[in-house]
Formats: C-alpha cells, structure tokens, sequence
C-alpha cells in the first residue's frame, strides 16, 4: 500500500497507518459512493436517462 516509504520497516508503524487507513479513507470512500449514487439518482430522475 505505501511502497513509496521503505523507511517504515517497523510493523507496528504499518499496523498502524492501516488502522488509520482502514477508519478513515474507508468510510469516507464509502460515503463518497453513497452521495455519487444519490446524486446520479436524482439526476436521473430529472432529466430521464441522460447521467450528466
């Protein structure tokens, strides 16, 4: 995942930077995906089959 820091060879450092990983980038990716299909929804509902 984060090949372009060889520096951190500690593994309680990876472990935590994939915990950190896991609470923040995850939700908020899942989040996006949840607004981008209510917004594509509600775009096609509007104007028919045409997603903008």
């Amino acid at each position: 995942m984060l090949a372009l820091t060889p520096s951190i060879s500690n593994k309680n450092t990876q472990a935590k930077i994939s915990t950190i990983f896991k609470n923040i980038v995850d939700p908020s990716l899942k989040n996006y995906a949840r607004i981008y299909v209510r917004y594509t929804s509600i775009i096609t509902e509007k104007w028919g089959n045409k997603v903008v």
